[in-house]
């Protein structure tokens, strides 16, 4: 499984989906996340997005195979512990 923190209206969760990944999109933005949504069914692809926060999230431990933070980065505390780990 692959998660995308911070995945915005979805550049990277459709493309991730179409090659094959059981994709998950995460970001704070309502507003967003339904655009990547949108984008993800116009494709017919299969992906879930949610609202968490990127910096404390509610998914266990060990979860996701892959995780992408790319557009995270320059926004996250990088006091926050494991965040760029």
């Amino acid at each position: 499984m692959c998660q995308t923190k911070v995945c915005g209206t979805g550049v990277l969760s459709p493309l991730l989906a179409e090659i094959g990944h059981n994709v998950t999109g995460i970001d704070l933005s309502d507003g967003m996340l339904g655009r990547a949504k949108e984008k993800a069914d116009d494709r017919s692809l299969s992906a879930e997005f949610r609202i968490d926060d990127a910096e404390n999230l509610s998914f266990e431990d060990e979860l996701f195979d892959v995780v992408i933070n790319g557009a995270a980065l320059p926004i996250m505390d990088s006091t926050t512990s494991g965040a760029l780990k």
